[in-house]
């Protein structure tokens, strides 16, 4: 209970927060005002960021920092210079490294109930993409070509958008798919609301048809759920399985044809609970004699470390370190001057106390750099196939890495992932709020950098076994991730039988 009430009283200047004065939704800041939040971020980038020049020169960030600076030639409201600083952000290719507005603003969307684009979107190269059959009956089929929304081409609402999105370095995937998210988001941060949007969709002939899509009774929620069930049903049509636990984010099933392989779909790194879902889980595999193993990380953005770490544990032939160096640029997060905050009490626990000065003079910490050893009883012993894509973040990356690393009997298949193949800027956070439009910018504590041979290209976690989705393949609802998994796990099986009766 001390520690509890001790931690409580060092967190509280980074939780409590002063009242706010009356927002304006449609006050215009001046170009003074903009440059002036414009030079706080740079300077907290400067000042905070770790990993600020993992993959961009500072001339390259520089360069950009100034093309932001001529942008500020009129006053603005906060959401369309919220628009132009994103390119600048997205210039550090930081997954963990964000932007938001104000709780103000915030607040006022909530009071307003604006419903989403009534769209799921699909991002491939320079082409956009209907991603999900429409909840409304409109005619409209999954993977359809969107040739406009509201009279504006495409192609050039991709290029405007692509800068202001990013994942770790260059991943081409996670671009693609973080634009895919996030479009709709910023289409209506661009270009306001409307009870209609008119959408220009074009066959394969060329020929465009017309469709208005009211936009009243959708939800973001009721979107979300309808994108995922669409996604579970091709999943379950590639392969057909049996769900034998459901819980905290994972769920594990079992193949109908084969009982001796199971699928385990992680959705996220939540904390404590999920690790004892994983434990749970683990006896499941274990009781029903579980050969081979799918772990699906698609669409992982990541979590808690110590749920990473601890799922490593399970699929480990040997020990292992799970960080190799937890670099901070500072003991502390403080700007004069400048509101800041950290996203919990053990945050500034760990910078003010738990940093260690290495042999190079960087600030370390040395939590995750002890050696660990996987369980003993619960381990699975057999081949894991490990599914990734684009949308593959943070722990949902640094999982195949490190299971790939310390176990041969690991195979990736997918995509390359979002976060990055060497480590990401991660950890905690920390939060900076501009002075004037009292937007918050999200900045990682530490660089990480994962304990593997060679050196870091800016890339993601390259598959053993590379899969491309054609529009064929999508319309069909197939899912070839797993069927790739599923003639791996055939092709395996009838080598280990051949080489069991050559003996």
């Amino acid at each position: 209970m001390k520690r509890l009430l001790t931690l409580l009283l060092i967190g509280l200047p980074y939780w409590v927060s002063a009242q706010s004065d009356e927002y304006d939704p449609y006050r215009l800041y001046t170009p003074t005002q903009l440059q002036e939040d414009l030079a706080v971020l740079q300077r907290a980038f400067v000042q905070l960021h770790p990993g600020l020049y993992r993959y961009t020169s500072p001339d390259s960030l520089n360069l950009a920092y100034r093309q932001a600076v001529a942008q500020i030639d009129r006053s603005m409201h906060d959401v369309e210079f919220g628009l132009l600083l994103r390119p600048y952000i997205g210039r550090v290719r930081c997954a963990h490294t964000g932007l938001s507005i104000s709780k103000e603003r915030q607040r006022y969307l909530r009071q307003l109930r604006q419903p989403p684009l009534p769209l799921s979107l699909l991002v491939r190269g320079d082409k956009l993409f209907v991603a999900t059959q429409p909840m409304q009956a409109t005619g409209i089929a999954a993977f359809e070509e969107i040739a406009s929304l509201d009279g504006r081409p495409a192609t050039d609402l991709i290029r405007q958008f692509r800068p202001m999105v990013w994942g770790d370095g260059y991943s081409q995937t996670a671009t693609d798919g973080m634009l895919s998210m996030l479009m709709p988001a910023l289409y209506r941060a661009a270009y306001g609301y409307q009870d209609t949007l008119t959408v220009h969709l074009t066959d394969s002939t060329g020929r465009l048809r017309k469709v208005a899509l009211p936009t009243r009774g959708v939800s973001a929620r009721r979107l979300a759920r309808h994108a995922k069930a669409d996604t579970v049903r091709r999943q379950r049509s590639a392969l057909p399985t049996r769900t034998v636990l459901n819980r905290r984010g994972i769920r594990l099933s079992v193949v109908r044809e084969d009982s001796a392989i199971a699928v385990l779909k992680i959705d996220r790194f939540a904390d404590g609970p999920m690790r004892r879902a994983f434990a749970a889980a683990f006896k499941e595999i274990k009781r029903r004699e579980i050969r081979q193993l799918i772990v699906d990380v698609r669409g992982n953005l990541g979590g808690s470390a110590q749920t990473c770490r601890d799922l490593v544990r399970y699929v480990a032939t040997q020990p292992f370190v799970f960080w190799d160096s937890t670099v901070a640029n500072a003991r502390t997060a403080r700007i004069p001057g400048v509101k800041t905050w950290l996203s919990s009490p053990f945050a500034y626990i760990d910078l003010r106390f738990r940093l260690r000065r290495d042999d190079h003079g960087n600030l370390q910490l040395p939590t995750y750099r002890k050696t660990v050893r996987p369980y003993e009883n619960r381990r699975f012993t057999g081949p894991v196939y490990i599914l990734t894509d684009g949308l593959s973040f943070s722990a949902g990356s640094i999982f195949p890495a490190l299971a790939r690393q310390y176990n041969p009997n690991v195979r990736i298949v997918g995509r390359e992932t979002g976060g990055g193949a060497y480590g990401c800027n991660a950890g905690q956070s920390i939060f900076v709020q501009l002075p004037n439009t009292r937007m918050v910018v999200k900045i990682p504590a530490y660089r990480i950098r994962l304990p593997l041979p060679g050196r870091d290209q800016g890339r993601g976690v390259m598959p053993d076994y590379p899969v491309a989705y054609s529009l064929d393949d999508l319309r069909q609802g197939r899912d070839r991730d797993l069927e790739t998994a599923r003639q791996l796990m055939s092709r395996d099986r009838a080598t280990s039988n051949t080489l069991s009766n050559s003996r």
